[in-house]
């Protein structure tokens, strides 16, 4: 039994920087014995519910987050000096 657990997961729904499929995600972390497995999609949620109920099934907790970026100007400025932040909520 694994007590490890990852925090920062991007699946299929993670636009343009899908790592895997939750599918296989959730089969592996159950094989490996994980307890618990989260998901950070980047900007969206779309995999919260598939992900919730295929941990669910396979007796794994789930762990929901997601992966935002956070800016102090509008994206239509071509000039700004702020620095982007991304932050990573789970």
């Amino acid at each position: 039994m694994s007590k490890f657990v990852h925090l920062h997961n991007h699946t299929e729904f993670s636009l343009l920087e899908a790592q895997c499929q939750l599918g296989t995600l959730v089969a592996r972390a159950k094989e490996l014995g994980y307890e618990a497995l989260a998901i950070t999609d980047k900007g969206n949620l779309f995999g919260a519910i598939p992900f919730y109920k295929a941990c669910k099934k396979a007796g794994i907790k789930p762990i929901l987050g997601l992966d935002i970026l956070v800016v102090n100007h509008s994206r239509f400025e071509k000039n700004h000096q702020d620095r982007d932040h991304t932050f990573n909520i789970t």
